[in-house]
């Protein structure tokens, strides 16, 4: 399903609050939060997708392999802002 244009522009304009919260935050925990929700609710659905749309081209692809390749990137972490 495509999104309608409000939707994307909505879209645009959380995810561009989410990055202006954590880059303005002004401590640790405050730029871990905003990073984690970041993350989480605009970053790994889309890695999922891609993960998803690139193992789908295996016939022996499911989704524990989607899980197994999503929590390896989870593992690494992210960069030490701080």
């Amino acid at each position: 399903m495509i999104p309608a244009s409000g939707d994307r522009n909505r879209d645009k304009s959380g995810t561009a609050e989410m990055v202006r919260t954590y880059l303005e935050a002004r401590d640790r925990v405050s730029a871990e939060a905003a990073l984690s929700e970041l993350l989480a609710k605009r970053a790994e659905p889309l890695i999922q997708a891609i993960v998803r749309s690139k193992l789908g081209h295996s016939r022996f692809a499911n989704s524990a392999d989607v899980e197994d390749v999503c929590s390896e990137r989870d593992a690494k972490g992210a960069p030490d802002r701080f």
